[in-house]
């Protein structure tokens, strides 16, 4: 196993990860805004407001080479923007399946496109 490189920095997370046979790796990668930051930090229960988060975040999928080369990056779809990814797999030859909140979202890896599969409960009372 080789050590990949991220980008790090204090404001960028990954979560969710998952691999393909040709030992490509996908993340979910999260960006966050200094009024997050900050929010989170002083403990603001603002902080986990999904509307709060979904409006100071940036998520994507990033698709990484056995040596840690960005292969592509695509924007979350606007269900696992808003939600938090909980699970994602690998499709052979197809793409990324992801899980959020009682949605799914399939990410095409030949193409540019995400979409939502199925529906989740928005039963958020903070949109």
């Amino acid at each position: 196993m080789t050590e990949l490189p991220l980008q790090a920095a204090y404001n960028i997370a990954y979560c969710e990860m998952t691999a393909d046979e040709d030992e490509n790796l996908y993340l979910v990668k999260t960006v966050y805004t200094d009024d997050w930051l900050e929010a989170y930090e002083n403990e603001e229960e603002i902080a986990y407001s999904e509307k709060f988060r979904a409006d100071n975040t940036t998520s994507t999928i990033v698709k990484l080479s056995a040596e840690g080369n960005i292969i592509w990056e695509k924007p979350l779809t606007e269900t696992d923007s808003k939600k938090t990814v909980g699970s994602m797999a690998y499709v052979r030859g197809r793409g990324i399946l992801t899980y959020s909140s009682g949605a799914a979202s399939f990410y095409d890896e030949n193409t540019d496109e995400g979409e939502e599969i199925i529906g989740g409960n928005d039963d958020s009372s903070d949109d």
